[in-house]
């Protein structure tokens, strides 16, 4: 092989590695964070994010306060629904408890 093959060779060699580097489209950012709060009032409260089909959401941080007898429950929940991902806060009951709630979404 010439110099010149060789030279080419290392080239396409190199590029081949450099684009094999470069991050693929499927599992990056999208859009976040989303926020959802239920404070002292039992039900629901929620945040519609992203398309259900082309992204996926997860919770990325959950606070709970003010949970101090067995019967108050308070949770966090990423929901995907037939056309976007929801967010949602509950409490179990109105009381004095809170439920803090973020997610991320990233692309398929």
């Amino acid at each position: 092989m010439k110099r010149s093959g060789i030279k080419s060779f290392v080239f396409a060699g190199l590029l081949a590695l450099a684009a094999g580097a470069l991050p693929a489209l499927a599992g990056t950012f999208n859009s976040g964070p989303y926020n959802a709060s239920r404070i002292n009032t039992g039900g629901i409260g929620f945040t519609n994010m992203t398309a259900s089909a082309t992204t996926f959401c997860f919770l990325s941080n959950v606070g709970m306060r003010d949970t101090d007898s067995s019967t108050e429950l308070a949770g966090c929940r990423v929901v995907r629904g037939p056309i976007v991902w929801t967010l949602q806060a509950e409490l179990s009951q109105s009381d004095d408890a809170d439920a803090f709630c973020q997610a991320t979404c990233y692309n398929n």
